[in-house]
């Protein structure tokens, strides 16, 4: 009888940023935008940006590239902000077999000929395209009584905001489970997409602060849960306050 032993391995994969000293890929990235504004409170700009994402590990030579679209309009008290995107990560397949290669090749690989390797990935946040859109629709407003309260003392033009907002989030073939096995790399994917929902008032004393209280609710429409915040479930509302300033 031929002996046939199997190794075993589970490994999870995540995406990093990387750090600011080195440049993992030896590669730049490209950025750009360009607007157009035909009076002072309209807006149209695109985006793009483009570069290598994978690194010498995978050995395959995969690019992002990321297109946008952004609004801005304001008429009287009404503001509509807007944006949609879409990214392409190249082929994803790709960047998993050459991981594949390298494992298959490099040390991790035992010198027993009789000796099996299955290697499963738990990867995160991997995706062949992503893409979606916000959509802000915000109404100005001042009541008179609160002229006399802290809210206006000592500032020339405060401003109320309430904010309404819609976005969705749509991952085409989200890889779940990579299994190598013999050389050979296969991927698990799923579609995932999430709508979320957001309902603010915000306070600026001065154009440059801002205090916000907001109620958000996120549904996972497609797929096994949410993707941002990643806890399994498939919807979650909370309420959130917070400020911001510009310096």
């Amino acid at each position: 009888m031929t002996r046939r032993d199997v190794l075993e391995l589970e490994v999870e994969l995540r995406n990093a940023s990387g750090s600011f000293n080195k440049d993992g890929n030896n590669d730049k990235a490209y950025a750009a935008r360009v607007a157009y504004s035909p009076t002072l409170g309209a807006e149209l700009g695109l985006s793009l940006y483009g570069g290598r994402y994978t690194d010498v590990i995978s050995g395959s030579d995969q690019n992002i590239k990321t297109y946008a679209l952004d609004l801005m309009y304001r008429k009287g008290p009404f503001e509509i902000v807007a944006e949609g995107y879409h990214t392409s990560f190249g082929d994803v397949h790709a960047v998993f077999q050459g991981l594949a290669n390298r494992i298959t090749n490099g040390e991790t690989e035992s010198a027993d000929a009789l000796l099996e390797s299955e290697i499963e990935i738990a990867p995160s946040g991997f995706s062949g395209d992503r893409y979606g859109y916000y959509a802000d629709l915000k109404y100005h407003f001042w009541p008179s009584f609160l002229n006399g309260t802290f809210l206006a003392t000592g500032f020339e033009n405060p401003d109320l905001i309430l904010v309404g907002r819609a976005e969705t989030v749509v991952w085409k073939d989200v890889v779940d489970a990579v299994t190598i096995e013999d050389g050979i790399a296969s991927l698990e994917r799923e579609d995932r997409i999430q709508d979320r929902y957001t309902f603010a008032l915000a306070y600026r004393p001065v154009p440059d602060w801002v205090f916000s209280l907001a109620w958000e609710y996120s549904l996972a429409k497609k797929g096994d849960g949410l993707l941002f915040p990643d806890t399994g479930k498939n919807s979650l509302s909370s309420w959130m306050a917070g400020m911001s300033f510009a310096f």
